[in-house]
């Protein structure tokens, strides 16, 4: 298996993340289009960068032979320390894998990257929230150890 190499992303890089994430939007914007607007390629990539040049956003990618095949956005939230033991939490907004790599363990290598880059901040907590049809994602977080801590519901009012 070829080893993937996760690393920050550059801006440089938007360009080819962007494709990613557009792949990963419109997954979502097809799975649940009363939930989405529908995306476009110039709307994702302009997300990855505003998000790549903002100083309190880390953006990781993934690359397999040289080629950008994963990217994750990664918040950075800080709760009051009076009531939680850990106040300072990384929070996974956005995660993708291309298509043509899917697994191929990019996945797990850019949510190790991600704790590993928590460490150095000294973030002893991530969190992700991920869609109920979204089984291979549920399957990939629980693979790496995410645990279930809440439930989200919502309801539409007409």
């Amino acid at each position: 298996m070829t080893q993937v190499k996760v690393s920050e992303a550059k801006i440089e890089n938007a360009t080819q993340i962007g494709k990613i994430a557009f792949q990963t939007a419109m997954f979502h914007y097809q799975s649940i289009d009363n939930e989405f607007k529908k995306p476009t390629l110039t709307g994702q990539t302009d997300y990855i960068k505003k998000s790549i040049l903002d100083k309190d956003i880390l953006v990781l990618k993934a690359e397999l032979k040289n080629e950008i095949v994963g990217y994750v956005v990664v918040y950075f939230n800080t709760y009051p320390e009076k009531y939680f033991k850990f106040h300072k939490r990384g929070f996974i907004g956005s995660i993708g894998v291309d298509e043509a790599c899917r697994g191929q363990g990019v996945g797990k290598a850019l949510l190790k990257g991600v704790e590993e880059e928590l460490k150095k901040r000294a973030i002893s907590v991530v969190e992700i929230d991920v869609y109920t049809f979204n089984k291979a994602a549920e399957k990939l977080y629980d693979d790496v150890g995410y645990e279930d801590i809440k439930h989200y519901k919502r309801k539409f009012i007409k």
